[in-house]
């Protein structure tokens, strides 16, 4: 859905991996629905592929947490922020997430959350302008960090937001919903029907639309919605999205496989 398709194209791509492939190991619905419009039977598919290390960012999150207010002052954290975690570049559509942030500001008046960046990449330069020419305050821009700093990150945070215009999956919502925190993400991103359960951990806004994330940007922020209920929820979804999880899957899958005829050879 994220790219204009071509029949030739695609039709070629079909019998190529039919002819190759025996079995698939997809990411979730939205993989295994696009193999199977490839003409790959839906028997051989199995889904659990995006995953990312929970307890990593689990442990990371609550022992950041227990630091409190020194570790937030030695990062130069505001006290609520919106978080974002990624690269900057076109496909991760960051002008849509600062217009909707700046309407965002508008709408909540005196106290409004900051908004930090996390991440870098050919955008930022645009970015930074796009900011400065619009006077958009809150920005906090922190650069690119290591797996082993970004769960500090996370622990801080009140929501998570993932604006993606292409997104085969989405690893950084695995992240951020290990570490407990709600998620805006856009319906491009893959990961959607597995993990964004609306109004129990989060919330899927369109793409193009800055009013939409600006309104759902409102609403976490209103103090309407229990943000450590929607983490806990985080928590308990993505507990199934686990690297033994995926090697459970897999194995099972090999199973099937081998013990299948068709494929004795």
């Amino acid at each position: 859905a994220d790219r204009r398709r071509y029949f030739i194209l695609e039709y070629l791509k079909g019998r190529w991996i039919r002819k190759y492939f025996n079995v698939a190991f997809a990411g979730g619905e939205r993989s295994a629905a696009y193999l199977q419009e490839l003409g790959f039977p839906g028997n051989r598919i199995w889904r659990g592929y995006d995953v990312v290390d929970n307890a990593h960012f689990a442990a990371g999150a609550e022992k950041a947490r227990r630091e409190g207010q020194a570790l937030r002052e030695k990062l130069s954290l505001p006290a609520r922020y919106f978080l974002y975690v990624g690269r900057f570049s076109p496909e991760k559509n960051l002008p849509l997430l600062l217009r909707a942030y700046r309407e965002y500001r508008r709408r909540a008046g005196g106290n409004p959350w900051a908004l930090v960046l996390v991440g870098g990449g050919p955008e930022e330069e645009n970015i930074r302008k796009m900011e400065a020419a619009e006077k958009i305050a809150g920005i906090h821009f922190v650069g690119f960090r290591q797996i082993e700093e970004l769960p500090s990150y996370y622990a801080f945070a009140s929501c998570f937001v993932l604006p993606s215009l292409s997104e085969p999956w989405g690893l950084v919502v695995n992240e951020a919903m290990a570490a407990g925190l709600p998620v805006l993400v856009s319906e491009r991103c893959g990961c959607v029907p597995e993990l964004v359960h609306p109004d129990r951990n989060g919330y899927v806004f369109a793409h193009a639309d800055a009013g939409g994330l600006a309104e759902l940007m409102t609403l976490m922020a209103s103090g309407q919605k229990d943000l450590t209920a929607m983490g806990e929820e985080s928590r308990r979804i993505i507990s199934y999205f686990s690297p033994e999880s995926w090697g459970r899957t897999l194995a099972e899958g090999i199973r099937q496989v081998t013990s299948r005829n068709e494929y004795s050879n």
